[in-house]
C-alpha cells in the first residue's frame, strides 16, 4: 500500500531463511528457561558492579571480630542477594521440569506424587496457569537433592545429581554439595536473620559461578537425555 522494499543477505524483499528445521517444543522450553536464568543472573552481577559502600566498616575481608563483621554492610548486602539467586535457580528448574512434563510420554510417576492445593486446583479450573506448571509448582526445586528426585520421576535415567557431582576445577567439594550448603545459608538468613560472616565478595562470586555452572550442566544433561542440541547462544 505504501510501497518501498527491503534488502537482506538473502536478496531483495527476501527474509533470511534458517539453515535447519525449527527447534522442538521441548528444546525451546528448556532454552527459554535457561535464557531467563541467564538474564536474571546478569542482573545480580550488574548490581554487584553498581553498588557502593561508604565508611570504613564496609571491609572486603573479615575484621577478625564477629561483632564488627555483623555490622559490615557488604556482608549484609551479599546475604540479601543470596535468596534472589536461589529464587532464580528454583525458577529455572521448575520451568524446565514443566517443559519436560508437557512433552514427555511417561507422566504416571509424576502424577502419582502430585498433591495439589485448592489454590492449584483453582488455577487449573480458571486456566490461569498451564497444568504442567501447576504440577511443577507442587514440587520443591531448591535443594539439588530435591531437584534430582523430581526429575527422576520423569525418567529414572535422567540423573541431574550425577551431572552436578562430576569433578569441577579439581575441587574436593562438588557443585552438588556446595549448592546444598548455599541453601542452608539462605534458609538461616531468611528464617532467622543470621548472616554468614564469611560470605564476602570472593565467596559470593564463587557461589554465582557455581550456580551458573550447575545450571549449565543440568541443561546439557536434559538436552542429552531428550536428544536435542543445547544452545548457549544469547
Amino acid at each position: 500500500m505504501l510501497g518501498g522494499d527491503f534488502t537482506t543477505d538473502a536478496g531483495r524483499n527476501r527474509y533470511w531463511r534458517p539453515d535447519g528445521p525449527p527447534p522442538t517444543p521441548l528444546s525451546s522450553g528448556c532454552f527459554i528457561a535457561r535464557w531467563r536464568f541467564h538474564n536474571a543472573l546478569g542482573r545480580a552481577r550488574v548490581y554487584l558492579t553498581s553498588r557502593k559502600f561508604q565508611g570504613t566498616i564496609a571491609l572486603e575481608a573479615s575484621s577478625g571480630l564477629d561483632f564488627m563483621d555483623e555490622l559490615n554492610p557488604r556482608l549484609l548486602s551479599n546475604n540479601f542477594l543470596l535468596p534472589y539467586v536461589i529464587a532464580i535457580w528454583e525458577e529455572y528448574f521448575r520451568s524446565t521440569f514443566a517443559a519436560a512434563l508437557t512433552y514427555t510420554k511417561d507422566r504416571e510417576a509424576v502424577l502419582r506424587r502430585v498433591r495439589l492445593s485448592h489454590e492449584h486446583l483453582e488455577q487449573v479450573i480458571l486456566e490461569s496457569q498451564l497444568i504442567a506448571r501447576v504440577v511443577a509448582d507442587s514440587f520443591s526445586f531448591q535443594r539439588p537433592s530435591s531437584i534430582a528426585e523430581a526429575f527422576r520421576l520423569l525418567d529414572r535415567k535422567l540423573d541431574l545429581a550425577a551431572a552436578m557431582r562430576k569433578p569441577y576445577r579439581r575441587r574436593r567439594t562438588s557443585l552438588f554439595d556446595s549448592i546444598e550448603a548455599l541453601i542452608e545459608d539462605r534458609n538461616k538468613f531468611v528464617h532467622t536473620g543470621r548472616t554468614n560472616l564469611k560470605f564476602f565478595d570472593t565467596e559470593l562470586n564463587s557461589a554465582l559461578s557455581d550456580i551458573e555452572v550447575a545450571v549449565n550442566r543440568a541443561y546439557e544433561c536434559v538436552a542429552a537425555h531428550y536428544r536435542f542440541a543445547p544452545s548457549h547462544d544469547y
